[in-house]
């Protein structure tokens, strides 16, 4: 009996056997590239999103030590002094209320060194003028077995402090850094002055006697800024970091 030909079984060739392999190599190879281009984004995000928190996060803190600051002291490119607080309230310049915030080149770090008592009370020392007007003169006096620092942010490839500010006129201090956590190099911009600057304690004019029914220091001369900040990120690439 002859068998019906409609339902012989045919065997596939080679040639059929080796277009389906290469199909499916190709649709395999187009899979995995797609996935690898979708994973590798991924990352590249969440590094740039990484780096943004980071430079913002050291933003906040500059700019909001600058603001509750009593005073700027000195500003050069890569550091300023701070009269951090009055905590003694009395209303005078203690080396243990003051601060020097810093660009640390080598570690690529943003430091706050202060000093502070093991005993937590702070000693009544007095910095003069000349003394806070100078980051070197400030940094050297504060004595090494109470100095402390805190470091604010990592990576950081550049960082320039700018501003007009002294003791006589507590101006605007804006910083510019560059955050590189993992390649991809983000610019950061910040600004802040004093909110409530003790400009005029270094008024010779101020520290006449008050009225009598003044029960305050005479303040003539008081900075007229009074604590803008302002925060910003902007990734950079490789063409605008060679300009």
């Amino acid at each position: 009996m002859t068998q019906n030909t409609a339902y012989q079984r045919r065997a596939f060739t080679m040639i059929e056997l080796l277009v389906a392999a290469t199909i499916t190599a190709m649709v395999a190879t187009a899979g995995a590239t797609f996935i690898s281009a979708v994973s590798n984004a991924s990352l590249t995000s969440r590094s740039i999103t990484e780096t943004k928190t980071a430079g913002h996060y050291a933003s906040f803190q500059m700019t909001k030590v600058i603001r509750e600051s009593r005073g700027v002291g000195q500003v050069t490119p890569n550091a300023l002094t701070l009269w951090i607080a009055d905590t003694s309230a009395d209303d005078k310049l203690n080396l243990y209320e003051t601060g020097v915030l810093r660009y640390d080149a080598t570690n690529k770090q943003v430091v706050l060194d202060y000093v502070q008592a093991a005993s937590g009370v702070s000693p009544t020392t007095t910095a003069s003028t000349a003394t806070f007007s100078d980051v070197a003169l400030l940094s050297a006096a504060m004595p090494t077995a109470d100095k402390k620092s805190i470091v604010w942010a990592e990576n950081i490839d550049s960082l320039t402090f700018s501003g007009q500010a002294s003791t006589l006129q507590t101006r605007m201090v804006e910083v510019t850094f560059v955050v590189n956590n993992t390649g991809t190099p983000v610019a950061f911009r910040a600004a802040a002055a004093p909110k409530a600057p003790a400009d005029y304690l270094f008024y010779p004019e101020t520290q006449a006697s008050p009225l009598p029914e003044s029960t305050r220091k005479i303040r003539k001369a008081i900075s007229p800024w009074g604590g803008l900040s302002d925060l910003s990120g902007t990734i950079l690439s490789p063409a605008l970091l060679a300009l």
